[in-house]
């Protein structure tokens, strides 16, 4: 077996790898391929691809993304050498911390490569949208709120993620009362992201999404934005964990009121 990089070719020969309540992972190795802070691989078994992932740099922190492993080649060492060959790479560029989010079934695997539980994530849905009204406060965002977007992802998430939001800044929202921007909504990239510092935003932006979603994905920390779902007949789906590999990772998940996806917390 040899790990080699992703190639554009590659991406019709990775529909066997849909696992069943994942995303369309198409469009995410689509997006691998074309960013030169992602370095997405494949192991390759007599000319047939047995296994795929991807490590995502944000410099001192990184992510796994997507290690999938074809079912005829698992327990045989191919999830190892995915793991071990991304981690290698991302701790070659600097990265002090490694973050990704486990399903239970691969839990105990993740744990014997080193990575621990950081927090765990609430998957919610309820039965319809809510129906309610934006607040007031509600605004899109500017390109003069861009830098301070920014920097309240970062200060909240703990990574330099500019990279990945700066693409989707355009025909989003912040949250801004009388003492300035609370709070943002980034509807087009990933599941939605939503950060605030302050409950009230937060809540606001997250009912703002809700008006089209009937779905969340919180952290268990942010027990205000998990019980108000709960409140508006959301049921809770599963609970997943988001596993950390080196440094602890210095973030705030109870600012976090939808996270981006599973590649990127």
């Amino acid at each position: 077996m040899i790990i080699k990089n992703m190639v554009k070719e590659d991406i019709p020969h990775l529909k066997g790898f849909q696992l069943e309540n994942w995303p369309d992972i198409i469009p995410e190795f689509k997006f691998y391929i074309q960013n030169s802070f992602t370095h997405p691989v494949k192991i390759i078994d007599q000319e047939k691809i047995v296994g795929i992932g991807c490590a995502l740099s944000f410099g001192k922190t990184a992510w796994l993304g997507h290690i999938i492993v074809d079912d005829k080649y698992r327990n045989k060492g191919v999830g190892r050498n995915l793991v071990e060959y991304l981690c290698n790479y991302l701790e070659n560029k600097g990265a002090l911390t490694i973050s990704l989010i486990s399903t239970p079934g691969a839990f105990k695997f993740y744990q014997k490569m080193g990575f621990r539980v950081d927090t765990e994530y609430i998957f919610l849905e309820g039965q319809k949208p809510l129906e309610s009204k934006a607040a007031p406060e509600i605004e899109g965002l500017r390109k003069k709120d861009q830098e301070e977007v920014l920097k309240l992802d970062k200060r909240v998430s703990g990574e330099n993620r500019s990279r990945v939001l700066k693409d989707h800044l355009k025909n989003s929202y912040i949250y801004r009362d009388k003492e300035g921007m609370q709070g943002y909504f980034l509807p087009h990239l990933g599941e939605g992201l939503i950060i605030s510092p302050d409950e009230i935003a937060g809540l606001e932006l997250m009912k703002f999404r809700c008006q089209k979603k009937n779905q969340g994905v919180l952290p268990v920390d942010n027990t205000r934005g998990v019980n108000f779902l709960l409140d508006n007949d959301f049921q809770k789906i599963r609970q997943i964990s988001r596993m950390v590999r080196g440094e602890d990772l210095s973030w705030d998940p109870s600012k976090v009121f939808n996270r981006i996806s599973g590649n990127m917390g």
